[in-house]
Formats: C-alpha cells, structure tokens, sequence
C-alpha cells in the first residue's frame, strides 16, 4: 500500500552494528526534513549498540569457567586439604620452644660424680626464605674462614643434610664447637640469616679410660645410651624436655604465654663402684700389661656379702667421652686402627681356661663327696700314666700331698686323681665335677646388670661326640680337673664363685647399680642383694677350703705367698693356663681378704703373658695395697677434716668434677678391635 514501508520478517540472522547505525542515519534525515531540531554528538554517543551472540557466549563461558574453578577450588581447600592448612595456620599461630632438662647424673658408692653433664656448642643452618643466595654465599665464607676450610665445604654439608633432613627447618652443621671458635663465631654469626651458635649438652665422664667398659657412653646424635649402664639404665637416666607454648596473632604479636609441659630431669644412680679403686685398679692392670708385653689384662673386685661390683677393668679400652661428642669420619678410622683399642669387655665376656683357680671347687666337691680327706696324702712323682699310655704331667713333682699342699703348691696330680681317678682311686668324673662347676655358676651368665656377658662352657662326653665324632677319654677328666681343655669360664663367674666359697656358699648375683635417687637426692629405689643360690656343702668342708687357700698364701712354697707382705690378711688360688703359643699363659689369681672375715673377692687375669713374671700376683699385690691400705687412708684423713660439720647427712656430700653441670633438680630451673655396628651408623650420619 502506499505510504507505508514494507515490513521484512528476517530469521536466523544476527544483526549487525552496521545495521542500527545505518537505520539511526536514515530516521535521521526524515527529523531533519521534518523540522526536528539537529541531534548532538552526544546522541550518538548514548546509541545502544547490541552485543553479537558468539562475543555474548565466550564472555559468558569465561565467567563460568572462573566461577566453576573457583567453586572447585573452595571445595579443594576445604575438604581435602583443610587438616594440613588447619595445622599449618595453628603451627604459625603457636611457636613452641623446648625447655632443657638434664639426663640423670651417675655416682659412685661414695657419691663422686662420674658421669655428669656440661655444655657444648654446635653451629646450626636453619631454613630462611627471606634469604638470598649471596646472603648464603657471603655467611658459608665467613664460617670457612674460622675453619680454614674452603666456602664449598661448607656448602656441601648444607646441601648433603638439607636432602638427608628434608622435613627439618634446621640441623648441626658443626658440631662440639672448640671454645676459641665458638668466641669467632658467635661474634660473627648475630646478623647471619642462615647460620646461627646454638648451646647443647654434652655427656662427660671423670674418667673416660677407667670407666668406659661399665658405663658405655652416651649418644648425642641417637639421644640414647650406647650398652653399659648408659644403656641398660636409660629408662632411669633419660630426661623428658618441657615445652613452653606462645601465641601470636596474624601480626606476629605475642598475645599469650603457656607451659604445656613441664621438662623432666632424669634420675640419678649410685653404683657399688668405688671410683678411686676403678682407677686404680684400670692404671695397674695397664701398666702390667704394658710393661710385660701381654695382650690383655682385667681385674674384677666384689663384695663377698652383697655381690656388689667394686671395680671391674678390661684393658685394652676406649674413650667414652670421645664416643659421646661423636666421631669424624676421620677420627673413627684413626680409632679402628689403634691397637690400644677395644670394645671387648673380657670381665663379662672373656671365656677363658682358669687354670688352677677352680682347684677350691674341685677340693671342695671331693670332700663332700667323700672321695678324700683333708689330711689324706698321695705320692706325686711330677706326672701320671695314662691309660692309653704316655704321661699327663704336672709342673714339678710335690712328693707327699695332702690338701693344704696341692691347694698352695698346686699340685696337679693331686687333681687329676680326684677329677678323673687313678687305678683303683675313683674319681668325680665329668658328670661330678660339672655338677659342682654349675652350683658355682659356671656354664651359665652370672646376671650382671650390664649386657654383654658371655656363659663359658662345661663339655661333656656327649657334647663331644657331637662335635668331633670322638669319644671322652680320661685325659679329658684330667683336663677338666685342672680348669683346661674345652672347659671355659669369664672373670665374673671366678669373682662371684671366690666369693662364695668366702662367704660359705652363697652365690650372690652381681650388681653394679647400688640405688636410684630423685633429682632432689632422695633415694627412690634400693637394689638390694640377691642370692642365687646356698651350694649345698658343710660349714666344715667350706672351712678346710678356705683353710688350703690360706695356705697358698703362708706356705714358704705357696704360689701367692707375696699376699703375706699386704695390709690385710688374705686366701688365694693361683692359676695358668695354657695358650696356643709356646711360653705364653694366660696369668691368674683369685683371692678373697681378709681371711678372718672376708669382704672382698679379687680376680686378675693377664692374658698371654710371660709364664715366670707371675704378672696377675703383681697386679693383686698393687691393688690389694691400694684398697685395703692407701684408700683407707685418704679416707680417714677426710673425714677428720669433716669434723665440725652436720652430725647428720642424709647422705654423703656430692663431690662434682671441674665443668659439671649442676645436678638436676638444683638452681630450680624449669676380638679384637670390635667396633660396634650402632658407632659405624653414627659415623656414616
């Protein structure tokens, strides 16, 4: 129709810009004609102009996306991983710090300190994220400057720990710090970023050569005791570190202070040792076994009455204050090739032939037995005949023996015929004589209170057909009768059946730990003496044992006769033994003083010594001085300096060696060289 445009229906087509803006211009011209007033810029800058779909559908996809993601991510955080922030958000909130504690001091019987605690000094790298590199670089050479090292050392050691302690903010580069270093160093390292001083604790011993065989030493790397009583007491010596808890707020203002924990000191013990006789005892078995050129040597000294240890040495040693600062890799390679050296503590686990020194057992059985008499003799020509044919010899011939003289002149004959028969003389037998070598504790572990200790050995007919296919023959008898052949036994099992022959047959178990005390002193737990066994033998045959042992002492011909220049009265059986070189002998004597009311038993071995030096006499003679003259001495003489003061002590003044912390609880703070597996992992880390 005319006057009227067309109409035009278009589908499915976008339109376009272009489109509007050409309908605005032709709307336009027909104002104009009209007389419209002219438009503005303005006008067209307020047009609308439509969106294209496919622009509309990609920003409408992005959005989605982000909100998608976003709404994933809420989810992430907040279910699978909101323990690890949570913790983490906790941990930044609180910063805890651990309050020292000691680990428990160990005394001796006269409450002298002999393994205590002091203070070292370790540089420590700790992780930094507000450091940089160069900051790392500039610190590592002003550390290799004080070592004279080179800064890529230093470097090196940072980055093998960093991968070994990954999960650690922070860990010792350096440790056990000598004094004038740790002055450099902490002067230098105030403004570091990365290296820092830090104090720590160091286990130190009075003695560290004397004593290191029964206290075993202290680990600062494994925060444990390494065997000794450092490790079979570390439940009693161990302590419990407090922690001490701060918190702050998103600022890292400290708003409040807590004590979670309170720090535990651990507890102290108190050994029947007694430390001037340990160190005495450790110089004289050193020194013999020095001067005379043996292997080895020990001394073992216990209460008769309690089974208490009052000193027990193994030579060769070590350094237990070396071991708890930790070796180099360098010092332990230096360690291992040192022939002064072991790990072997040959008083619990050296398994020896004693020789004579069971001749009191044997003499002992025999006259329970009732296979002899004290006063009954024998002819002894220096040998006897074996069945077989050829001769068991004795070391000379004794003539006319009785008791008392095989006993002091040590007669082998004499115990050949009463362990293994002669003619129509019975004898104990294998089976006899190990009857009474098990009621005195041989063949079996004594139960020392260290670990380590070794059983010995008791053969039999049995055992032997076993082992080499052969049959018992008389001639072992005859071994067996005089401590040798197959049969073995350790220093403490020699110790603890002297004592009870002394004591008249009880066999206590031997103790080295006397009591545990609090941090304050106070006595906890008391380990009291412990009877293995009463032997079943009359006080008379205990007697007439004790009597023929005297005798080695009095006799003009008794093999320990110099005992009779000590301060105290004394019995003795001396003993050697046969080893695999020709001339050399194991050296023995066990001794129990004083005679007329026994105290102590005493037992020296002097492994692969000098037959006619009598090494093990010497050594017994210095140490017998020592204990039953020059202790008591200095022991007198400080107690009358003692007089005037408190009548009354709970317990003995506690004497403390020069850089020994205080004990825990004051100030009121909150074979041969064996080296242990657990030292070579110490070393490796």
């Amino acid at each position: 129709m005319l006057g009227f445009s067309k109409k035009k229906k278009i589908r499915n087509k976008e339109f376009l810009s272009e489109d509007f803006f050409l309908d605005f211009m032709i709307n336009r011209k027909d104002d104009e004609s009209e007389g419209k007033k002219k438009r503005t810029s303005q006008e067209f800058s307020s047009m609308e102009v439509a969106l294209a779909r496919k622009n509309f559908v990609i920003i409408l996809s992005v959005f989605g996306v982000v909100i998608v993601f976003f709404l994933l991510s809420c989810l992430y955080y907040q279910t699978f991983t909101y323990g690890n922030y949570s913790h983490m958000a906790e941990r930044n909130r609180y910063l805890s710090s651990e309050i020292d504690a000691q680990r428990g001091i160990i005394y001796d019987r006269e409450m002298s300190q002999i393994a205590f605690n002091s203070t070292g000094f370790d540089l420590m790298y700790r992780k930094n994220d507000k450091g940089s590199d160069t900051d790392f670089d500039r610190e590592a050479m002003e550390i290799a400057k004080v070592f004279n090292k080179s800064p890529d050392e230093i470097r090196n050691v940072v980055k093998d720990k960093s991968e070994k302690l990954k999960n650690e903010n922070e860990f010792i580069v350096i440790d056990n710090l000598e004094k004038d270093k740790t002055i450099i160093l902490k002067t230098r390292t105030d403004n570091f970023k990365y290296f820092y001083v830090k104090k720590s604790k160091e286990r130190q011993y009075a003695d560290p050569i004397a004593f290191s065989h029964i206290l075993g030493y202290y680990s600062k790397k494994s925060d444990s005791g390494g065997w000794g009583i450092e490790s079979r007491y570390n439940e009693y010596l161990k302590e419990i570190p407090g922690i001490f808890n701060k918190e702050r707020n998103a600022k890292g203002e400290m708003i409040s202070e807590e004590l979670l924990k309170p720090s535990q000191s651990g507890k102290n013990l108190v050994l029947n040792l007694d430390k001037g006789t340990q160190e005495k005892a450790a110089q004289v078995i050193r020194d013999i076994v020095e001067k005379y050129n043996a292997k080895s040597g020990t001394a073992i000294i216990a209460d008769v009455n309690t089974g208490g240890i009052i000193a027990m040495v193994s030579w060769p040693t070590f350094d237990a204050n070396a071991l708890s600062k930790g070796l180099t890799s360098e010092e332990y390679e230096q360690m291992v090739k040192d022939n002064k050296l072991s790990f072997f503590n040959r008083a619990i686990s050296g398994e020896y032939s004693l020789g004579s020194t069971v001749k009191p057992v044997l003499g002992l059985a025999g006259l329970q037995e009732g296979l002899i008499k004290p006063d009954d003799s024998l002819m002894c020509e220096g040998r006897i005949a074996l069945p077989g044919g050829g001769y068991k010899n004795d070391w000379t011939a004794h003539g006319y023996t009785d008791l008392n003289k095989a006993m002091s002149e040590s007669c082998d004959v004499y115990f050949y015929i009463l362990g293994g028969g002669y003619g129509n003389k019975k004898g104990l037998g294998v089976q006899g004589m190990n009857k009474y070598y098990d009621l005195f504790g041989y063949g079996k572990s004594t139960g020392i209170d260290i670990d380590g200790e070794k059983k010995g050995f008791l053969p039999d007919p049995q055992w032997k057909r076993n082992k080499f296919n052969m049959g018992w023959f008389v001639g072992d008898d005859y071994n067996v009768s005089i401590g040798q052949g197959y049969f073995t036994a350790t220093p403490i099992q020699l110790t603890m059946a002297t004592a009870a022959i002394a004591n008249g047959g009880k066999l206590m178990k031997p103790k080295l730990v006397k009591a545990v005390l609090d941090s304050q002193g106070n006595e906890i737990e008391k380990f009291e003496p412990e009877v293995v066994r009463t032997i079943p033998a009359s006080n008379d045959n205990f007697t007439r044992i004790r009597t023929a042992m005297r005798e080695t002492v009095l006799s003009p011909a008794g093999t320990a006769r110099g005992l009779q220049l000590m301060p105290v009265s004394s019995a003795a059986k001396t003993g050697t033994a046969q080893t695999s070189k020709k001339e050399v002998y194991h050296n023995l004597i066990t001794i129990f003083a004083p005679y007329e009311q026994p105290e102590v038993s005493i037992t020296v071995i002097i492994e692969s010594a000098p037959y006619e030096m009598n090494a093990a006499n010497m050594a017994a003679r210095q140490i017998m001085s020592y204990y039953f003259g020059e202790r008591l001495k200095k022991k007198e003489e400080a107690k009358n300096d003692d007089k005037g003061d408190q009548a009354e002590q709970v317990i003995p003044e506690i004497t403390k060696p020069d850089g020994a912390e205080p004990m825990p609880g004051e100030g009121g703070n909150l074979e041969e060289i064996i080296i242990p597996q657990r030292i070579e992992e110490e070393v490796r880390e």
